[in-house]
């Protein structure tokens, strides 16, 4: 309420003390807003460190918004963050216990990890496996669905299929910039003529 000003006056500083109380007390909501404060600088110092230790207690408790969280720190390398603060092992188990209780958002990202070959050897079949759990769950945004439309024309993990690749590219460029819009272009161009 401190926070927002609702009913008070609004006093960041004091909401914060009465959130870091909650968190304390294994409020997974407060745990995982004063994880956010601190990944986003909303009112505090930026610091990912703390951000993680919030997420992580949220995520401890088996929070799959937090596990997915947790997993963002750790798996994107930042110039402001600790170097070991970085670990794709750690963001990839913390993004398949998110999966395991539905978070589409968390099988994006695994499909990206097995894609790219981030942490683990690159395995097409799992990224395909990952991609299409996100777009079965509604979650297939315009990077999904351009990931899925490069693995359809190419073949990676699927049975090559050009047309359905062009088509799911097409999808992406509807979302997407230039980006996406370019790599509809050059893979499908041609047959579009």
């Amino acid at each position: 309420m401190y926070v927002e000003g609702r009913g008070w006056t609004k006093d960041f500083s004091q909401g914060v003390d009465w959130l870091k109380e909650d968190a304390e007390r294994g409020n997974i909501k407060a745990q995982k807003q004063l994880g956010a404060f601190y990944y986003n600088e909303g009112g505090v110092p930026c610091d990912y460190v703390k951000a993680a230790e919030w997420y992580q207690k949220a995520a401890e408790q088996g929070d799959a918004e937090a596990q997915r969280l947790l997993a963002v720190i750790y798996y994107y390398e930042r110039k402001d963050a600790p170097k070991d603060l970085q670990d794709l092992s750690k963001a990839r188990e913390w993004l398949i216990k998110a999966a395991e209780q539905g978070d589409a958002r968390a099988y994006s990202l695994l499909g990206h990890i097995y894609y790219y070959g981030q942490g683990v050897p690159k395995d097409y079949s799992k990224a395909f496996e990952w991609y299409t759990k996100t777009v079965e769950q509604g979650r297939g945004d315009n990077q999904v669905q351009r990931q899925l439309g490069i693995m359809y024309y190419k073949g990676e993990g699927v049975t090559q299929d050009t047309q359905k690749g062009c088509s799911l590219l097409q999808k992406a460029t509807a979302h997407g910039g230039t980006f996406y819009i370019d790599t509809y272009n050059k893979l499908c161009g041609q047959q579009s003529q």
